[in-house]
């Protein structure tokens, strides 16, 4: 296994994704992915682009939402969401108050965790 399968591996996990989610999301065959990341089979150029490509999408994606978690268990729930962060959708709807949300989270948290100390 060379560095650049391991990168993607690593990369798919810290996601939380499955090389067949990945698979799917990339539009490669989970038949060709998996055992081409696994060193049972050579991948090709292209798959390979297709994957980071993704991966990269995926992270912008992940990021859009931050601080706010986001499930990537559905594909077709990610593929939709890639989709309109692609057209530029997301970044309208979340950019406005995404700094306020933010901010309310952290307090809401800080908040939380005061009275988790005075119930232990």
């Amino acid at each position: 296994m060379t560095l650049l399968e391991t990168s993607i591996k690593n990369q798919t996990r810290n996601l939380g994704l499955t090389l067949g989610q990945l698979a799917i999301l990339s539009d490669v065959r989970p038949q060709v992915l998996i055992p081409g990341l696994n060193g049972r089979a050579p991948l090709r150029i292209a798959d390979v682009e297709r994957v980071r490509h993704t991966l990269s999408r995926i992270q912008r994606l992940v990021d859009s939402f931050r601080p706010f978690p986001i499930s990537l268990q559905d594909t077709r729930v990610i593929r939709f969401l890639l989709s309109k962060l692609d057209d530029g959708e997301l970044e309208n709807l979340l950019a406005p108050s995404a700094k306020e949300l933010s901010a309310e989270l952290d307090r809401v948290l800080s908040h939380a965790d005061v009275g988790m100390e005075l119930v232990c």
